[in-house]
């Protein structure tokens, strides 16, 4: 009984090591102040398809960092809070390596 303990326990610890490697905060992206982002367009317009309306809108401006989650953008003069899983780097010819 202790052996098959024993095992359980280092198989649970093997995994835990596991899916900490893989864990999403690690991978959220940051921005800087001046870095043009594109937003991800959720909501089709009534009438269209999902499938025909482009996927991301933009590109914006990011005005101000809140958080290391939520941003500040600039959007055709107003500003909106939004949400860092909502928002893509948008790269150029120029900077696309």
């Amino acid at each position: 009984m202790a052996k098959a303990y024993e095992i359980t326990k280092v198989n649970l610890d093997t995994a835990k090591l596991q899916q900490q490697k893989h864990e999403p905060s690690d991978q959220t992206p940051k921005f800087k102040i001046g870095d043009l982002v594109l937003v991800t367009n959720d909501a089709p317009k009534l009438g269209m398809s999902r499938k025909l309306m482009p996927k991301y809108t933009g590109p914006y401006k990011v005005v101000e960092v809140l958080n290391e989650k939520v941003y500040r953008i600039d959007i055709k003069g107003e500003w909106q809070t939004t949400a860092v899983h909502r928002l893509k780097l948008f790269k150029t010819k120029n900077n696309f390596f």
